[in-house]
């Protein structure tokens, strides 16, 4: 029975091989697309948790959005294939209203310390998420941010590498105001016999 319950951890549990932060504007053909990235860079990677997490983006809102959806796609490489993470709690492969998405990312205690330092970074950098969103730029040169250890999401993204695209949408018309595509790479800073016991639950 033991030998059972292994065998798909084993192909799961998926050491990182992303060590460099890789993204694209998915959608930069369309020179008239509302939300504009143009520069952006992560670090460390990977990603651990619990720890600091540097970032610097600059990014352009070209024209006034009303509203807007948030649709995720997040798929996990494994030995056996590229699996697509549902959409579970809100968390992995959803839809957010984008109005009202940081509040609704505001989980458990560990997604509302990242929700409220999100919000500080653009409160700091003179960035309004209020809907309508207006036409501004977002240019953050130095964030850290301190990700703390994952609480309720720990049971929905396992450590590994992930490609993750981002479209934002006009939730009406179907209109894509922006694509952001990246990989990154999880993984949990963890020692012990009872956090590899975890791990293993968690893969």
């Amino acid at each position: 029975m033991k030998a059972l319950l292994l065998l798909p951890c084993l192909a799961l549990a998926v050491s990182a091989k992303i060590t460099q932060f890789t993204w694209s504007d998915c959608d930069a053909g369309d020179s008239n697309r509302a939300v504009k990235f143009l520069e952006l860079s992560v670090s460390p990677m990977p990603v651990k948790t619990p720890g600091d997490l540097v970032l610097h983006v600059t990014a352009q809102v070209t024209k006034s959005m009303p509203k807007w959806s948030l649709k995720l796609s997040v798929k996990r490489h494994t030995f056996v294939a590229t699996v697509l993470v549902p959409c579970t709690e809100n968390i992995g492969s959803c839809i957010y209203d984008g109005c009202t998405i940081l509040d609704t990312l505001a989980g458990d205690a560990a997604q509302k310390s990242v929700v409220s330092q999100v919000k500080k970074m653009l409160s700091d950098n003179s960035f309004s998420p209020v809907c309508p969103i207006a036409a501004q730029t977002l240019d953050v040169q130095t964030f850290t941010l301190k990700i703390p250890e994952l609480g309720k999401a720990a049971d929905i993204l396992a450590d590994g590498d992930y490609t993750i695209e981002a479209r934002a949408l006009n939730p009406d018309t179907g209109e894509l105001y922006g694509c952001l595509h990246f990989d990154a790479s999880l993984q949990r800073t963890c020692t012990g016999w009872l956090c590899s016991g975890r791990r293993r639950r968690h893969a």
